[in-house]
């Protein structure tokens, strides 16, 4: 009986002394909460495009105005005028910019 007390109590001082908090304490690391907080040069980021920056004086296409909606503002449009004609660079699209007469 007398080993089981001084087993537990031994247990006891060890458990007391063994289980103290540090004297130092650990500093806390204040994390960002959103990436705003973060500076842009921690980020890591370099923008780079894909594509080459367009030109500054780059000449507007030709002003050819496409026939057929040159004729078929002619003919079935009379009231329209017609003000500019874009087609898309595939070439598969165009674009007529008009406005009536009495705009």
């Amino acid at each position: 009986m007398r080993f089981a007390a001084q087993f537990v109590f031994c247990i006891g001082l060890a458990t007391l002394f063994g289980c103290q908090k540090n004297a130092a304490p650990t500093p806390t690391v204040n994390a960002p909460q959103t990436l705003r907080e973060v500076p842009a040069l921690r980020l890591n980021f370099r923008f780079e495009s894909d594509v080459p920056a367009p030109l500054v004086n780059q000449t507007d296409q030709s002003e050819e105005r496409n026939p057929a909606v040159q004729a078929d503002f002619d003919a079935n449009r009379p009231q329209e005028q017609l003000d500019k004609i874009l087609t898309s660079p595939d070439k598969l699209r165009v674009l007529a910019v008009y406005h009536r007469a009495g705009d």
